[in-house]
């Protein structure tokens, strides 16, 4: 059965929900290592939505899901368990009465990709986590580099 190892990186945009449960719209960032054997899909991910010099909100989680793949295609759904983060700043940052938060949510993670060459990807992800005080969403362009196929 094929074993694959790789590291994904993106950049994109996202909302959260703020401290009066108002949609805040932020600069998306993601760091995920993921193996695969056969079509299981486990990934430890690492994600953050902020403002820029604002509030913002984060999480590290652990992913299960499935995945499909054509010759250069690869494309998965995943979700787990992990730790969400969230610091809200009124003033801005620097301006003192900054208020955090931490909760356990449920990381999901929706993922295309194209892959010209067995050690690197291009693609698109759709991410995300629900939990009760903070949730929030995110979309990202995304660069795969290890052993992709």
């Amino acid at each position: 059965m094929d074993q694959h190892f790789w590291l994904t990186a993106g950049l994109g945009g996202g909302y959260f929900s703020d401290s009066s449960q108002e949609s805040t719209e932020g600069i998306a960032l993601v760091g995920q290592l993921s193996y695969l054997r056969g079509v299981h899909l486990w990934s430890l991910r690492g994600s953050v939505v902020a403002e820029v010099l604002g509030d913002g909100i984060a999480d590290l989680g652990v992913l299960y899901g499935r995945r499909s793949e054509g010759p250069q295609s690869h494309v998965s759904a995943s979700a787990g368990l992990g730790l969400v983060y969230y610091e809200d700043c009124p003033g801005g940052l620097g301006t003192g009465g900054c208020r955090s938060a931490t909760s356990l949510g449920i990381p999901f993670a929706l993922t295309a990709s194209w892959r010209p060459a067995p050690v690197v990807g291009f693609g698109v992800q759709a991410l995300g986590n629900l939990n009760g005080s903070h949730s929030f969403i995110a979309g990202l362009f995304i660069l795969e580099l290890g052993n992709l196929r």
